[in-house]
C-alpha cells in the first residue's frame, strides 16, 4: 500500500513537471489479472517491457526512463531495454537478503499478537507480512542479485537511498560499470522520530530530488 501510494506521487510530481508517466501493477499484483500467488520474476520482466512499449506508443516519446520501487528496482534493472535514465530507489540489492528481511518483519510486525499469522518455512508456499509467496517465487527471489542480473542499458543511472547501508555502498561503486556516465547517488535520510518506512514514502523532499533527476536530463 505505502509503495503505491508513493509511486502514485512520483508519477503525480513528474507529470505536472510535463513528463508522460505510466504506473502499473505487475500480474497477479493490485488491480492487475492473474491470482495473487501466479506472479513470478519473468514474468513481472515481461509486464516492464510491455508498459515501456505502451508508453512509448501512447506519448511518441523516443526516450524512456525507468524508476523502480524495491524489488521493482531490482527488476527494472534486469530488463534488456534502452533508457535515459534508470533510477534505482531503494533497490533490492541480493535476493536471499531481501527474503530474510521480509521474514524479520514479518516477527515484529506481528509480534504483540496472541495468534499471529504462521510464518512459512522457507521455500515453502505462504504468506509473508500477508502477501503470498510461492515456494517458485521464493526460489527466483532468493537467486536474484542486481549486478549479476543486470541486463537495462542506461545512460545515466540514479541510486537513491534511505539509509546508508553497506550493500548499497558496494552497489555505488559496482554501478559504474552499467553507466555511459558517473552514478548519481542521492542519500535522503528521513526525520528518526517518525516510522522510517512511512516517511521515506511520502517525503516530499524525496519525490522532488528524483523529480530532478529526470528534469535535468530532459533540459
Amino acid at each position: 500500500m505505502r509503495s503505491h501510494m508513493a509511486l502514485r506521487k512520483v508519477a503525480v510530481t513528474l507529470a505536472r513537471k510535463g513528463f508522460h508517466v505510466l504506473r502499473f501493477d505487475y500480474y497477479g499484483t493490485g488491480d492487475s489479472s492473474g491470482s495473487s500467488n501466479s506472479g513470478s520474476l519473468s514474468t513481472w520482466r515481461g509486464n516492464i517491457v510491455a508498459a515501456a512499449e505502451d508508453l512509448a506508443d501512447c506519448s511518441g516519446a523516443r526516450r524512456l526512463s525507468l524508476i523502480g520501487f524495491g524489488l521493482g528496482a531490482t527488476l527494472a534493472a534486469s530488463v534488456p531495454l534502452d533508457v535515459a535514465d534508470l533510477v534505482l530507489w531503494d533497490p533490492v540489492v541480493r535476493g536471499a537478503d531481501y527474503l530474510n528481511e521480509l521474514r524479520s518483519l514479518h516477527r515484529r510486525q506481528f509480534a504483540a499478537i496472541l495468534f499471529p499469522p504462521r510464518l512459512p518455512k522457507p521455500g515453502a508456499d505462504g504468506d509473508i507480512l500477508g502477501l503470498p509467496i510461492s515456494r517458485e517465487l521464493q526460489g527466483e527471489v532468493d537467486a536474484l542479485e542486481l549486478t549479476r542480473n543486470f541486463q537495462a542499458n542506461a545512460d545515466y543511472i540514479s541510486l537513491v537511498a534511505s539509509e546508508l547501508r553497506p550493500s548499497y555502498e558496494e552497489l555505488r561503486g559496482q554501478l559504474a560499470q552499467f553507466s555511459r556516465h558517473p552514478v548519481d547517488f542521492r542519500h535522503i535520510p528521513v526525520e528518526a522520530e517518525t516510522d522510517q518506512q512511512e516517511a521515506m514514502l511520502v517525503s516530499t523532499t524525496l519525490l522532488e530530488s528524483m523529480a530532478a533527476v529526470l528534469t535535468k536530463r530532459a533540459s
